[in-house]
């Protein structure tokens, strides 16, 4: 059905939100360019630690003397073999110090790349939620619109930024002349009772400011709430896009505070559910906030996002698709979820005979990286008990069971985030298939790290039983994800189709890691409990 939009009325914000849960619900690929924009963060972030890896290899060697002298020393060093030790750490501190300016010149690099790249996934999502809400869905709208409007993009986030620079150096600058004037005229009298008032009106002010601060930032954020959106869907120039934009919302400025206000209070409320039970979970040394990062990516920014574009449609009198959605079966759902998992076997097994090639391309850099990592930790085994008294204990966990933690928690912790891990792997190839293999590569080093510091049979007992399972898993999420990255490259006309394709294998996967995630989480602790005597 289609809904042809009028002037933006302050009533009508609820039904832009709920038409986005509709658009979501029905299309669920319109949440593909949010789960894009988050696994940028994470290339990065994995890019920078593969960096580090490669970086630190020259160190190696040259620690490894180091460490066996100290382990030969002990505590009983004389002082000769203390200085000669201080001699080479100082000569080593200089290596480290060297590697540690070239992380800080990569980590700018990579800051100036990861804001290039967001300008152009924003472009993209723009025009991708533009056309999949008004035409139909093509993920060649995303790459079409991200490569023509990045420049644009980029050009009026910089604005923006000089816009809020130059407002808050005039704010503060103003805020400080007064405080300067106050202190003067605390200086000149010296009396208990104006110091007194004085420092009470001085935290007043300050107060008062930062209100008034965050007040007109959110004025200016509001005025400046389409003009990325105009850029794309109208062809406007930056300048034009601000100007366009200003009126726009200055014509409908109630519509769109109340707006703005609504994004604001959901997230609000998303926060305040979610961070107090992130905090109680964490003090019992669990992590569950893979959960909160699935459901913002997947749920919540699309539904802001797919609602702004529905309200901005609306102001402009552009038709939109209101899907009209039957009411939810959970029997028909667990039905569909069900056929979705028997059918999971085959599709991993067509894409393993198939893509064969991807597989192995993503094997080889795996093994390197576990030959990497072995190399690294190594030298560290003269560490092990230390370490294995800190990872495992040797006495018997909660009520003398093998379990350290409660094993149901550790089974949702694992779950979610092997699954966001996955998910990253696969949707990361759209940056021309590096990243998944960066992932899988960093991936390896961790786990071949463990193998190099702890006794084999500790390491096998703790990683194996379940390890092959999810190792196997993030192996067919990069191998999806270069493939997907590959079609990229030559541009495949039939890309959308190579997509449905690697997604669907990417899912499939989810049956592999609920089966890791069970037995890291029920099975391995009493392996290693017994390894451990």
């Amino acid at each position: 059905m289609s809904n042809k939009g009028g002037r933006g009325k302050v009533e009508d914000v609820p039904k832009y939100f709920i038409h986005s849960m509709k658009q979501l619900f029905r299309f669920p690929y319109l949440a593909v360019p949010s789960l894009i924009s988050s696994s940028l963060l994470t290339g990065i972030i994995w890019t920078l630690i593969f960096s580090l890896i490669l970086l630190s290899l020259p160190i190696i060697p040259r620690i490894i003397p180091i460490i066996n002298k100290f382990s030969e020393y002990g505590y009983y060093a004389s002082d000769s073999e203390v200085y000669q030790l201080v001699n080479e750490l100082e000569g080593f501190l200089t290596d480290i110090g060297i590697v540690f300016v070239m992380i800080i010149i990569l980590g700018v690099i990579l800051t100036i790349l990861y804001i290039i790249l967001n300008a152009y996934i924003n472009a993209g999502r723009i025009g991708y939620i533009w056309k999949g809400i008004t035409r139909d869905i093509n993920l060649n709208n995303f790459f079409v619109y991200g490569r023509r409007y990045l420049l644009r993009v980029l050009l009026l986030w910089i604005i923006k930024f000089f816009i809020f620079l130059t407002y808050s150096i005039i704010f503060f600058a103003i805020l400080a002349f007064f405080f300067v004037l106050l202190f003067i005229t605390t200086y000149n009298d010296l009396d208990a009772g104006t110091i007194a008032l004085n420092a009470f009106i001085f935290i007043l002010i300050l107060i008062l400011s930062l209100i008034l601060y965050f007040i007109f930032w959110i004025m200016i954020s509001i005025l400046l709430f389409f003009s990325d959106i105009l850029i794309v869907v109208k062809d406007s120039k930056v300048i034009e896009s601000i100007e366009n934009s200003i009126r726009l919302v200055c014509r409908n400025i109630w519509c769109v505070a109340l707006f703005y206000l609504v994004s604001i209070c959901i997230w609000i409320v998303f926060y305040l559910i979610f961070a107090p039970i992130e905090f109680i979970i964490s003090l019992s040394g669990y992590n569950l906030s893979s959960l909160s990062t699935l459901i913002s990516t997947l749920l919540l920014i699309p539904i802001i996002e797919i609602a702004r574009m529905n309200l901005f449609l609306s102001l402009i009198n552009e038709q939109i698709m209101i899907p009209e959605i039957e009411s939810i079966r959970i029997k028909n759902l667990i039905i569909r979820c069900l056929s979705f998992v028997k059918e999971s076997p085959r599709i991993l097994s067509n894409f393993v005979c198939n893509d064969f090639r991807y597989i192995l391309a993503c094997s080889i850099i795996a093994l390197f990286g576990f030959y990497i990592g072995y190399n690294v930790g190594s030298p560290f085994s003269v560490f092990s008990d230390t370490i294995s008294d800190l990872i495992y204990q040797r006495d018997g966990g909660i009520l003398g069971t093998p379990y350290t933690s409660l094993p149901f928690i550790d089974f949702f912790e694992y779950l979610f985030n092997n699954t966001l891990v996955c998910l990253y792997l696969f949707i990361s190839g759209i940056f021309l298939g590096i990243i998944p293999l960066i992932g899988i590569f960093n991936n390896s080093v961790l786990i071949s790290i463990m193998f190099g510091i702890l006794p084999l049979n500790i390491s096998i007992a703790s990683i194996i039983p379940h390890g092959i399972i999810e190792f196997s898993a993030l192996l067919i999420s990069s191998s999806a994800g270069l493939k997907f990255g590959l079609h990229l490259i030559r541009r495949n006309s039939n890309i959308n189709e190579v997509f449905n394709e690697t997604l669907r294998v990417c899912l499939s996967v989810l049956i592999l890691i609920i089966i890791a995630a069970f037995i890291e989480a029920f099975i391995t602790p009493i392996i290693t409990y017994i390894a451990m005597g």
